[in-house]
């Protein structure tokens, strides 16, 4: 089996589908709300809006503004494993820089009232929603995005996570005792870094 076809098992590579998960490698081929110096360029998807469409693609860290939002049919999977891993490099940085960015901007804040104590803290907390794309493990959101990614893995890449961590499977087991197992595993690893978990598992996956 080829480096594609192993990277279309575990982040599937079908342009058919509506919805792309996280850190999917894309090219931007572009539609009439496209703007045309983003055509051509290559792309890691951070997130994506129920309705229209519209994804958050991550596109360069020396832009002014890096993460930008495109409709799904602008968008075209495409494999490039050195592209794909430099660029999860350059998010690493760029949510490194917002994260330390505004812890800075609540520090120089002097607040005088009680209220603006609280808009400080919720900027704050705003900023590492968007950045971060919700991945809280504490979050009920969290448990349905991470359902949701489980759900679009097909069966040979959940038996490999869990043998990568080995966790435990019954005799017979059935889809969906390997997605309750994998959810288990996020719940319990508190230790456990689940958007680096996932970005390691992919790369070690893909250069198998």
């Amino acid at each position: 089996m080829d480096q594609e076809k192993i990277f279309q098992g575990i982040m599937p590579a079908n342009n058919n589908i509506a919805t792309l998960s996280p850190y999917t490698l894309v090219k931007v081929v572009g539609n009439n709300r496209t703007k045309s110096h983003w055509i051509g360029k290559v792309g890691l998807v951070v997130g994506h809006h129920a309705l229209g469409g519209w994804h958050k693609v991550f596109l360069d860290l020396n832009s002014t503004k890096p993460i930008v939002k495109i409709q799904r049919n602008a968008l075209k999977v495409v494999y490039c494993h050195e592209k794909w891993e430099n660029l999860v490099n350059q998010l690493r940085q760029y949510r490194r820089w917002i994260s330390e960015k505004s812890k800075k901007q609540v520090i120089q804040k002097k607040p005088k009232a009680h209220h603006s104590i609280s808009l400080a803290v919720s900027d704050l907390a705003k900023s590492f929603i968007w950045e971060k794309n919700n991945w809280s493990p504490t979050s009920t959101r969290h448990t349905c995005l991470s359902y949701d990614c489980l759900e679009r893995l097909s069966d040979t890449s959940l038996e490999k996570y869990c043998i990568q961590f080995s966790l435990p499977l019954e005799k017979g087991y059935k889809r969906q005792q390997l997605i309750n197992t994998i959810l288990y595993h996020f719940q319990q690893s508190f230790s456990v870094n689940e958007e680096d978990t996932i970005v390691n598992f992919l790369s070690i996956v893909m250069k198998t």
